[in-house]
């Protein structure tokens, strides 16, 4: 019984995560850029960047905003100082 009811559980559980994935094909126009295509909502994981602290090879520490660009792979930053990307 309690295996019966681990299974049912675990199958949903798959499902659920399953519909969670977006699935839908773009296409995207020679000489256009992919992140004319993706809303800004859709391009970062986070909806808001997040605080945080860049270190940098020379030992600077300085204090950035961060987010992850999921079109991308990269971690961009906003330099509270300077306010550049």
């Amino acid at each position: 019984m309690k295996r019966t009811i681990f299974i049912i559980c675990l199958v949903l559980f798959v499902n659920g995560c399953l519909l969670a994935q977006k699935y839908g094909s773009v296409t995207i126009k020679a000489g256009t850029s992919v992140k004319d295509y993706f809303p800004v909502a859709e391009r970062y994981l986070y909806p808001n960047f997040t605080a945080g602290k860049g270190y940098f090879k020379n030992g600077i520490i300085i204090p950035c905003l961060f987010n992850f660009n999921v079109i991308s792979d990269l971690i961009p930053r906003i330099m509270l100082k300077t306010k550049t990307l």
